[in-house]
C-alpha cells in the first residue's frame, strides 16, 4: 500500500495543475476583457484542438512502444536510451513539423468557418496549435517518467508548466 500512495498522491497535484492549466486562460480573458475577447479565444482554441487530438492519438500509439523497448532494453540500457532518444528526437520534429503545416491552414479554416468578427481567431489558433504542439513533446517524454515511477518529478513538471501558462 505504501508503494502505491508513494506513486498516486503526488499525481493529485499533477492532475489538479492539469485541470486547472485548461480552464485557466478563459476564466483570466473574461475577467480581464469581456465575453467577446472569450469567443474568439474559444473560436481558435477549437481550431487547435484539432492537435490536441492528434497528440493525444500518437501518445496512445507511442506509449506502449517506449514501455516495451524500456522493458525490452534493461540487459543494454545505454543503447536503448541512445535508441530512444534518436526516435523522442525524430517523434519530436515530426510533430513539430505537422504543427506547422497545421497551422498554415488556420487562416483558411477561420475564413471558412467563422463570422468575420473572429479574425483574431487567426492569431490566437496559430498560438495554441503551437501551445499544443509542446503538450505532443513533452508526451512523447513523458512515458519514461511514468515508467520509472518518477511522479513526484511529473507533478513538478506539470505545476511548473500551469505557473508558466498563467504568466504567458
Amino acid at each position: 500500500i505504501t508503494k502505491n500512495l508513494n506513486f498516486t498522491l503526488p499525481l493529485l497535484p499533477h492532475s489538479l495543475a492539469a485541470a486547472l492549466y485548461f480552464m485557466a486562460d478563459r476564466l483570466f480573458i473574461s475577467y480581464y476583457t469581456d465575453n467577446t475577447a472569450v469567443a474568439v479565444y474559444s473560436a481558435g482554441l477549437q481550431i487547435a484542438l484539432v492537435i490536441s487530438v492528434l497528440q493525444g492519438i500518437l501518445a496512445k500509439a507511442w506509449n506502449p512502444i517506449i514501455f516495451e523497448m524500456l522493458k525490452n532494453g534493461k540487459k543494454n540500457i545505454k543503447n536503448t536510451f541512445k535508441n530512444i532518444n534518436f526516435i523522442m528526437l525524430k517523434a519530436s520534429a515530426i510533430f513539430f513539423l505537422i504543427c506547422l503545416i497545421y497551422s498554415l491552414i488556420v487562416s483558411p479554416l477561420v475564413n471558412l468557418l467563422l463570422p468575420s468578427g473572429y479574425k483574431q481567431a487567426i492569431f490566437v489558433g496559430v498560438i495554441l496549435v503551437f501551445s499544443y504542439g509542446i503538450l505532443g513533446v513533452y508526451k512523447i517524454v513523458s512515458p519514461i517518467i511514468w515508467y520509472y515511477k518518477k511522479s513526484n518529478f511529473l507533478s513538478g513538471i506539470t505545476i511548473f508548466i500551469f505557473f508558466l501558462n498563467i504568466v504567458l
